[in-house]
């Protein structure tokens, strides 16, 4: 998120910049508007500036006048409006750089989805999340090789990557979460298999597609698999 503040406040800046380039004559205010506005300031080499309020339009104003050490501080100014503007404009670019939210049900598309070599037994039936602001609890339904329902398994996965580790018939098995944009991460799970897993949100948030991608580690074989999920509605 400091990231997409960054980005708000260089939006601002270059805004700024651009105002001032088009003043021709700077703007002195009265001496009640200096006293009433000004930001107090230190010596400051000239074209480096402070934010003021000033009663007026963009422009370029100088509050310190000729200070006896020969310093000036000039200032880009910004009426109230502009500020206003500006900051709204900043908090709406934090707010579409937001992560996409993968909560809810979502139920696997055997139609759509694209098995290739891998058996169709080996991606699960059904996933559920809940995503939090630092974590995302996972839900998977899978499927033994007779298509027979398991007991569901569950994962807690943070968003700093601490790998979150579960035993199963005494093979340990750990699963990382990455985030690789704002609306997509990659799953990397080592046990048996090694697998890594791509997850994005596809049709306004109504389809989860998992590109996977599977090495067995007994035997080397390899396989592909894109699953389509749809998710249920009413679920989260």
């Amino acid at each position: 998120m400091r990231i997409n503040h960054i980005r708000g406040m260089l939006i601002i800046f270059s805004l700024v910049k651009a105002g001032a380039g088009r003043a021709q004559t700077p703007i002195l205010p009265s001496q009640g508007q200096m006293k009433k506005w000004r930001i107090p300031s230190m010596c400051m080499s000239p074209g480096i500036g402070r934010w003021c309020i000033p009663i007026g339009n963009l422009s370029l104003m100088h509050p310190s006048g000729n200070r006896p050490d020969g310093c000036y501080s000039w200032i880009p100014c910004l009426s109230m409006t502009k500020i206003v503007f500006l900051f709204l404009i900043c908090c709406a670019t934090s707010a579409f750089a937001q992560k996409s939210n993968f909560s809810g049900t979502w139920k696997l598309d055997t139609i759509r989805t694209t098995f290739g070599q891998g058996p169709s037994w080996t991606i699960p039936k059904k996933l559920t999340v809940a995503q939090h602001t630092d974590s995302l609890v996972l839900t998977r339904v899978n499927l033994n090789t007779q298509m027979q329902e398991q007991t569901p398994v569950t994962e807690t996965l943070t968003f700093d990557g601490k790998p979150f580790q579960r035993t199963i018939q005494e093979t340990q098995v750990t699963t990382t979460l990455q985030w690789l944009e704002d609306n997509s991460f990659k799953l990397t799970r080592n046990g048996n298999l090694n697998a890594t897993e791509t997850w994005r949100l596809e049709d306004s948030g109504k389809t989860l597609v998992v590109d996977r991608s599977v090495e067995q580690r007994s035997n080397g074989f390899k396989y592909t698999i894109k699953g389509y999920y749809n998710k249920e509605k009413g679920k989260f």
